[in-house]
């Protein structure tokens, strides 16, 4: 096993290990509010018998009549955690961690694909930056408290459920169409039939899935074309979108089963609120709950309230507003930046249906970040490959030992150069190239300079 291999192996064991660490004391957790009209009270989910009945019955989502879903793969969970435990919650968080850290592990390995293409050439058996970057963002994802609610609160695993098939779905399109992972034949058929099944797999565990072909397309018309086409001429705009016609295809089957199951799902019902005040709610809640919680994440609440906003010259609409531009103004000017710009898009696009499409009757709610969560986690990776790229002196070399080693190398040779006297240039010049590679640099520059002297040439061009 190479060695970059090894490294690779020891960051996903250190994800895991982190997931579990943060989330072992939540094991116990009791069932709490709308837990107990969906697992507790609901005959349904009483064990594996009833699973086929999940598919066809949308009844058997809730006890309660006004709260049936179609997710069929969700209350299958249910029920053979049920199974598992006899009622006890310990396997349903079980799940819900495990499915935490296979969605962090996930990331991970989406992040090192996109993050590669920064430019990051690192040399024989070095790790590349853009892991590391990975890493951190990874981390991040894992240890964010604002995830903690669609973990803890055993009725949105749902949404990691859903997550999960999310992000293999992306993973499965990425290893077929990006440049590290183009491959031809069965190999990547097989690839190409998994993603549009993780994709439906995903939507038969919570709706919120059905907006990975956009998040797909956004990728492909910011990252694809050069990842995947690395020479020829560039594809036509069909050649790059009908790569995305099987995915809405079984976006039209989810549907169509859906629209069969749940009849009246369809008809139109009284909303909730005006559309004018749900759009402006939504709008500033973007910024001053989802987006101010990722970046703060303090007061954290499983039953949230969020005041409407009725009018467009609300302060919260104008700061929301300018919030929005500057974020604008800064993707352009970072356009260059494919990645940042994917991943920062990735965080509004995943809200997209609980927010502006779908009026729900809750304004806002923790859980429906947890896919945006990932983008914003990628933002932060990106911005420190960034950073990292800029400051190689400050921020490449991790290793104290490394560090370590290489001054007491640099004391060692100047010891050398005094045991062998002043007028030894070899030495001089060796002093030279370990304190400054670049030669004829700040205090090297006078060891360069004795090293020509005494011997016109050691010193090369760096004494010029």
């Amino acid at each position: 096993m190479s060695d970059r291999k090894i490294h690779r192996f020891l960051k996903l064991a250190f994800l895991a290990t982190l997931v579990w660490l943060v989330y072992w004391g939540s094991l116990h957790g009791p069932f709490t509010f709308d837990d107990w009209h969906v697992i507790p009270q609901n005959p349904a989910v009483r064990g594996p018998s009833d699973i086929p009945s999940f598919f066809t019955d949308p009844t058997t989502f809730s006890l309660l009549p006004g709260n049936r879903d179609y997710r069929p793969l969700f209350l299958t969970s249910m029920a053979l955690s049920w199974a598992a435990g006899g009622g006890s919650t310990v396997p349903f968080h079980v799940v819900s961690v495990f499915l935490h850290m296979i969605n962090v592990l996930l990331l991970f390995l989406i992040l090192r694909r996109t993050f590669a293409g920064g430019g990051d050439r690192p040399g024989a058996g070095d790790v590349p930056k853009s892991e590391w970057a990975a890493l951190l963002a990874a981390a991040l994802f894992a240890v964010h408290p604002l995830a903690s609610q669609s973990i803890n609160y055993i009725s949105s695993q749902s949404v990691p459920l859903a997550a999960l098939f999310y992000l293999l779905g992306f993973y499965f399109f990425l290893t077929v169409y990006d440049r590290r992972g183009r491959s031809s034949g069965w190999a990547s058929h097989a690839r190409r039939v998994a993603s549009y099944l993780a994709y439906f797999l995903a939507l038969l565990s919570k709706p919120i899935a059905i907006t990975l072909p956009l998040n797909l397309i956004l990728w492909d018309l910011l990252i694809g074309a050069r990842s995947g086409q690395p020479q020829g001429p560039s594809p036509t705009m069909w050649a790059r979108l009908r790569k995305h016609v099987p995915f809405v295809a079984v976006t039209i089957v989810y549907l169509s089963i859906r629209r069969i199951v749940m009849p009246g799902a369809a008809e139109a019902t009284e909303p909730v609120r005006p559309l004018l005040t749900h759009y402006l709610t939504e709008a500033t809640a973007l910024v001053f709950y989802y987006l101010k919680l990722a970046l703060l994440p303090i007061g954290l609440n499983v039953d949230p309230e969020y005041p409407l906003v009725t009018s467009v010259i609300d302060p919260r609409v104008i700061v929301s507003l300018a919030v929005f531009a500057v974020l604008g103004a800064l993707l352009v000017r970072f356009r260059r930046q494919r990645a940042l710009v994917f991943w920062s898009l990735w965080f509004p696009s995943c809200l997209l249906i609980t927010t502006f499409v779908v009026v729900l009757g809750q304004v806002v709610n923790e859980h429906r970040v947890y896919l945006s969560l990932a983008g914003f986690c990628a933002v932060v990776g990106m911005l420190f490959f960034q950073l990292w790229s800029r400051f190689p002196i400050a921020l490449a070399d991790l290793s104290v030992g490394k560090a370590i080693r290489s001054r007491l190398d640099r004391r060692a040779h100047a010891g050398r150069v005094g045991r062998a006297g002043p007028r030894d240039a070899g030495t001089h010049t060796r002093v030279v190239l370990r304190a400054d590679p670049l030669g004829g640099r700040g205090p090297a520059r006078g060891r360069l300079a004795t090293a020509h002297e005494l011997r016109p040439g050691a010193g090369g061009g760096g004494a010029k």
